[in-house]
């Protein structure tokens, strides 16, 4: 049950963050990048969306506070 917990953890946690962030309507000029922590469909998802508003998704990752 715990490994279970983990898995389900580690998939939804990027994915509330990616949901809250885009469903927040904001103008271009004060998008926030969406900080990039996995390398699977999320994470691509996450860095496909911080390229649209012209951010390096090099400089968005996990370990970003900035």
């Amino acid at each position: 049950m715990a490994a279970f917990t983990l898995v389900v953890g580690r998939f939804l946690t990027p994915m509330e963050a990616l949901t809250r962030t885009v469903s927040k309507p904001v103008p271009a000029t004060e998008f926030k990048p969406i900080v990039v922590s996995t390398r699977d469909e999320v994470g691509a998802l996450s860095e496909a969306f911080n390229r649209m508003f012209g951010i390096d998704p090099v400089l968005w990752t996990a370990g970003n506070k900035s």
